[in-house]
């Protein structure tokens, strides 16, 4: 899957958009009409009242090529301003990812950890235990329910994993102990991470 490019975005949501999710409707529309795109993935974000969106793109220059097409690049950014609180604040980067994320995306609650090697740390020795809890994560007797990682575009050093759970509570209690609880012990002591959880709709109907 690493010929696909993920825009992985959220910011600060309006009062509007609280009130009446489906205001994000002409920016979904916008985006499935632009060439280059694929899945589209709205909602909201757990911890904090921020929406939250993942669009697969065929490459990062289609995103990029958008971005520059001023005419129409201009009407999403009004579309997608009344879903704002702060036209000046939003989070957007880019990953790779080297399997297919999409039953994540898919899942009630997606987790993303944002993981960057401590200082002193091997990014080899980090990507082992994210690979081991990539496999732990997609054995079907176990939870979460799916996992994939890769890398930040903007940010190489950076390990992107996301995983699939029921619940963040769900979250909270698989890594309280067991094989998973270890492997993120181990995975904490080694990174830096920021963790937030995002229930993602596969539309432009937002839960």
């Amino acid at each position: 899957m690493a010929d696909k490019t993920y825009e992985i975005v959220n910011w600060p949501a309006s009062e509007a958009f609280l009130a009446d999710h489906s205001i994000i409707g002409p920016v979904y529309d916008a985006l499935t009409d632009r060439a280059g795109t694929n899945e589209i993935y709205t909602g909201v974000q757990v911890e904090a009242q921020n929406v939250f969106c993942v669009v697969s793109w065929d490459k990062l220059k289609d995103h990029l090529d958008y971005i520059n097409d001023a005419e129409n690049y201009k009407q999403l950014i009004a579309d997608l301003n009344k879903t704002r609180a702060d036209v000046n604040v939003i989070d957007l980067v880019h990953a790779q990812f080297l399997s297919d994320p999409r039953s994540t995306f898919t899942a009630p609650v997606t987790e993303f950890a944002y993981l960057t090697p401590k200082e002193g740390v091997a990014k080899e020795v980090v990507q082992e235990i994210i690979l081991k809890i990539v496999d732990h994560s997609n054995d079907p007797k176990s939870t979460p329910r799916s996992a994939a990682y890769g890398s930040l575009l903007e940010k190489p050093e950076t390990f992107l994993l996301v995983l699939g759970w029921t619940s963040a509570q769900e979250h909270a209690d698989a890594i309280k102990g067991g094989d998973l609880g270890e492997l993120v012990a181990d995975l904490r002591s080694n990174v830096d991470g920021r963790i937030v959880h995002a229930k993602l709709t596969h539309g432009n109907v937002v839960r």
